[in-house]
């Protein structure tokens, strides 16, 4: 049985996803009721550069998407992704090969469920089951499951920042610094 919540059809929820229809449900691709930021930090978490890359010229064509910015790259990515295309389809198939082993019982699992795995397991989580939590709350078409999601939007975007400033690249020694010089442009 799919998870469900009180009070799914208030105006103001369902105002928030894209493309609910009079019939209550998100229609086509299982992103369409993510928000733009969430599909983005996904693919971000889900996908390494080259492989955004490789993704990105599979879905497009585009022989020039290597000389993409980082920002560009995932951006196009993420609305490809949210939109009702082949590509659309190519995306979310990557997704579910990825991470779909990751989270097979929180599909059905209920929000409380999955908002209880993700405050006890936040801290230590890798970064590639934190993705695939996001990506089992992303594919919900359910309308309270959207401030799960932004909260763990909010969540992976402070630890990814926190774990870069405790072991990043620059990083190649206890408390080494960067010196001006060495910063790429």
């Amino acid at each position: 049985m799919k998870s469900s919540c009180h009070r799914i059809n208030t105006p103001t929820e369902v105002a928030r996803c894209r493309v609910r229809s009079g019939n209550n449900a998100c229609p086509g691709n299982p992103l369409d009721c993510a928000s733009a930021e969430c599909v983005t930090l996904l693919l971000r978490l889900a996908f390494d550069r080259s492989e955004a890359v490789d993704l990105l010229t599979q879905v497009t064509g585009d022989s020039t998407a290597g000389a993409y910015r980082i920002g560009v790259l995932y951006t196009r990515l993420s609305t490809i992704a949210r939109s009702h295309t082949a590509g659309a389809d190519t995306v979310n198939a990557a997704l579910a090969d990825r991470l779909g082993r990751s989270v097979p019982t929180l599909d059905s699992a209920a929000m409380f469920d999955i908002a209880r795995t993700w405050a006890v397991g936040k801290e230590t989580m890798d970064g590639r089951s934190g993705a695939a939590l996001l990506w089992s709350v992303a594919r919900s078409p359910l309308p309270c499951i959207r401030k799960l999601e932004a909260m763990l939007v909010e969540d992976l975007q402070y630890l990814a920042a926190r774990s870069l400033s405790h072991n990043g690249p620059a990083t190649s020694g206890a408390g080494a610094a960067m010196s001006p010089g060495s910063v790429v442009r």
